[in-house]
């Protein structure tokens, strides 16, 4: 299966198989996401333009470079500082903060922050429920194809019928990542559940904004500006 960007540039290739799924149809939302990292980008000078100019550099090793040499915060954070930012973050969009999320917060002692490259994004491992109704089970195949990529092709080009989930979030947050939008870190781990590091990054809170993210960069072939508080 072939991808092409708007510009007719090849994107992303792979052979997904069949899809024996279904999904209702559904269209974008129109709507805004009230939770754009306004507060985070006003911390770096300039931020928007520098993204912009960072997006359109010709090669992707030019990109992360100049994306790693950006000013951030870049700094460690307790994790009763992430805990405090998840918080507010659901706050702002009217949910309470989930329970297991927090939980796994509060097993790291330390966050980095970091922005993520290409190499990065690729180490993630999207979430996974045994439940052969969930999207999670469908997008990752019974879990056994989590990378992000896979996941947002899956959903491209797969039809399926799932138990509820938070699909219109999602649909707004790829609107503003289709405007160029930089949004609010990510909280990722090494460590899933508390288990040993196993090569990869998982994801405490960001599933709606990694889909999106990687579905922009699937449709794209650009690879939008993402930060992330990293466990150590």
């Amino acid at each position: 299966m072939i991808f092409t960007s708007q510009s007719g540039e090849m994107a992303y290739t792979q052979d997904l198989g069949s899809c024996a799924v279904r999904r209702e149809g559904s269209t974008p939302s129109s709507g805004t996401m009230e939770i754009t990292s306004a507060k985070f980008a006003r911390s770096i000078p300039n931020r928007h333009f520098l993204d912009a100019v960072g997006r359109y550099l010709p090669s992707q090793r030019l990109r992360e470079a100049y994306f790693r040499s950006l000013p951030s915060e870049g700094k460690t954070r307790s994790s009763a500082d992430i805990e405090v930012f998840y918080t507010n973050l659901e706050n702002q969009r009217g949910v309470n903060p989930n329970s297991t999320a927090i939980a796994a917060i509060r097993y790291h002692k330390v966050f980095v922050s970091t922005a993520l490259t290409l190499s990065d994004l690729n180490s993630i491992q999207w979430y996974y429920e045994p439940d052969p109704k969930h999207i999670s089970a469908i997008l990752t195949d019974k879990g056994r194809d989590r990378t992000l990529e896979s996941v947002a092709a899956k959903y491209l080009t797969c039809f399926f019928d799932v138990k509820p989930w938070k699909e219109k979030d999602m649909l707004e947050i790829l609107e503003e990542y289709r405007k160029g939008s930089m949004l609010p870190p990510l909280i990722l781990t090494p460590r899933p559940f508390g288990r040993r590091p196993d090569g990869h990054l998982h994801i405490i809170d960001g599933v709606h904004r990694l889909l999106a993210h990687t579905i922009h960069r699937v449709e794209s072939g650009i690879t939008l500006p993402q930060n992330a508080f990293i466990a150590k």
